[in-house]
């Protein structure tokens, strides 16, 4: 693999990964539509660098369950962590091999609009906050922002998005929800990571690209810590609109490129 394809990659995987406008969606377009190529091997193993930087910005947070776990027995914010996974792991194991092979065309131009309209059309409905702790969330709302979760596997749907949008449905402010969703992204990365190197051709990609995964990964942590910050600071006052805006743009410019095409 090329090394400039992998910084590119890096840095858009890093930044879209967490501000929601499809990390999949991206990746996609840029390989239909420019020189650059990457492979489904590198597009999860990427990813060693956004986990790590979500786990360096949230040790507090994860400091704080193993607390509650280990001197006050408290299980319901890693229940709930739990039961926001597992829709995930069983829409990926069931359907990861279909997801793969879907590229730039109706499915991810259906889903940056749909999802993008949800983000505009959301900020206008009045909905209450009424968890101000993620562990006060219950159960049944943790496993719906948990479906959210495994439908954002589409690409062009944006987890982070999806998530948050399940999160603020759920009761949730949206600094809340941004927060919980990139909580719950550390067991999917890192069960996605560990399923592609415990492969055969996941090592065999490791072993011919070593050069490559790790200036990636070095640029895909930078970018993805500025995201989270970015992203925690703007959604403490503001919503979703702008990147609604932002993925219909998109969609709707996909579409002039098809047309044309």
């Amino acid at each position: 693999m090329e090394i400039i394809d992998a910084l590119v990659l890096g840095l858009v995987q890093g930044l879209t990964e967490f501000i929601p406008v499809s990390s999949s969606g991206h990746l996609v377009i840029l390989d239909a539509f420019t020189p650059i190529r990457s492979e489904f091997d590198f597009d999860v193993l990427i990813n060693i660098g956004t986990l790590v930087a979500l786990i360096l910005y949230f040790r507090l947070t994860i400091g704080e369950i193993i607390t509650h776990i280990t001197r006050e027995r408290d299980y319901k914010l890693l229940r709930n962590i739990i039961l926001s996974t597992i829709p995930a792991v069983i829409v990926g194991g069931l359907w990861s091999g279909y997801l793969e092979n879907i590229r730039v065309g109706e499915v991810t131009i259906a889903m940056l609009l749909f999802v993008g309209l949800i983000m505009v059309i959301l900020p206008k409905i009045k909905l209450p906050e009424q968890y101000s702790k993620t562990s006060d969330l219950p159960y049944i709302r943790a496993i719906w922002i948990g479906c959210a979760q495994a439908i954002a596997l589409i690409p062009g749907t944006s987890r982070s998005g999806a998530t948050i949008i399940a999160g603020r449905l759920a009761g949730f402010s949206y600094k809340r929800a941004a927060e919980y969703s990139f909580i719950i992204a550390i067991p999917v990365l890192f069960g996605a990571i560990m399923r592609t190197l415990l492969t055969m051709e996941g090592q065999t990609f490791v072993l011919n690209n070593l050069t490559p995964l790790i200036l990636g990964n070095i640029v895909a942590f930078a970018s993805s810590y500025f995201a989270i910050n970015f992203m925690i600071g703007y959604l403490q006052n503001k919503g979703l609109a702008i990147f609604g805006w932002y993925r219909i743009a998109l969609a709707l410019m996909l579409i002039l490129v098809i047309i044309v095409k």
